[in-house]
């Protein structure tokens, strides 16, 4: 507390990732990171892990079409005592959301549960580890925000 206030410390880093295999050590400089500020337990790990890896995979595959060229952005940001947020960026074109969730919702119009099990999981898996997500109206952006 400063002069009666409270004062939020941010440390913020920033990654660019230009191949999709590079996104592993990435991910455990990630996890690196926000452990000498978090101390994180193993399922913290495991938890930012997955939600990392997914994120970062899908703009490289959804997102970026595993185009050369193509690279996926990353900010990390650590707000004492208990938070941290991720916004991951890809080069590509986006998707529209709504459309995704009702495709997943209405198991009907899938031809089989191959495409309900591909389309779309990510995004679930996210959800239930995450406090937050949001995605930018183009659909090339998402914030995440964990509770530690």
């Amino acid at each position: 507390m400063l002069g009666g206030y409270h004062v939020l410390v941010q440390y913020l880093k920033h990654y660019t990732i230009t191949e999709l295999p590079n996104a592993r050590n990435i991910v455990g400089d990630m996890i690196f990171f926000a452990d000498s500020y978090f101390h994180l337990d193993e399922e913290n790990q495991y938890r930012i892990h997955l939600v990392l890896s997914e994120l970062i995979a899908n703009g490289f595959v959804h997102g970026n079409h595993m185009l050369q060229g193509k690279k996926v952005y990353v900010w990390l940001k650590i707000i004492l005592p208990d938070t941290m947020k991720l916004l991951v960026v890809d080069e590509g074109n986006g998707f529209n959301l709504i459309t995704r969730v009702k495709y997943l919702d209405n198991g009907s119009i899938c031809s089989s549960i191959d495409r309900i099990l591909e389309n779309g999981r990510g995004i679930q898996l996210v959800s239930s580890l995450c406090e937050q997500i949001r995605y930018n109206k183009k659909g090339n952006k998402v914030i995440v925000v964990i509770t530690i």
